[in-house]
């Protein structure tokens, strides 16, 4: 073998490495994009669920105390304003917040009142929806590592970028 060719063959070598290797981290941003979509629906669904919950209970409530106290009528308007059927995730920290303020308030206003049976029951579906929030939460916080990971890998960041993957940030 002359020297031209092995040159040769090791520069294609290195070519069908890097060609493999941006193969690899774009099916890999496209992967963990995907899981995140998903995660992002499940997120939404779990806050529609909660969503509902609160309303309900502000309609408990309103019905056992007559009328709703200035802050929890507010509280309770905000809440079914809130568009929880198709959440982006940059939307998800501060709808949560919102459905979380007004469970503390129906928290307190059932402890002060006692609770029955049914709220008893109510008060456990909401702490279940918060155990899977937080697992939700924490798989797409686990899948954002991934994703901004593959979107950093040397040699082969720019391809991403230029398809139009960016950062994107964890939850709280």
């Amino acid at each position: 073998m002359e020297w031209w060719q092995i040159l040769l063959l090791i520069f294609s070598i290195l070519i069908t490495v890097f060609l493999f290797s941006v193969f690899l981290d774009i099916a890999m941003v496209i992967t963990f994009s995907q899981k995140l979509e998903r995660r992002v629906k499940a997120l939404s669904i779990i806050l529609t669920e909660k969503k509902q919950l609160i309303c309900l209970c502000y309609k408990d409530l309103e019905s056992y105390s007559g009328k709703l106290s200035e802050i929890d009528e507010s509280l309770y308007k905000k809440t079914l304003a809130l568009n929880t059927e198709s959440l982006e995730a940059e939307q998800i920290n501060e709808t949560e917040k919102t459905l979380r303020d007004a469970w503390a308030r129906l928290d307190f206003a059932f402890e002060k009142q006692g609770r029955d049976p049914k709220q008893q029951e109510i008060v456990e579906n909401y702490r279940d929806l918060n155990a899977n929030y937080r697992q939700c939460t924490a798989s797409y916080n686990y899948d954002v590592t991934g994703y901004n990971y593959w979107i950093k890998v040397p040699l082969a960041s720019f391809l991403p970028w230029v398809l139009g993957y960016r950062r994107k940030e964890k939850l709280n």
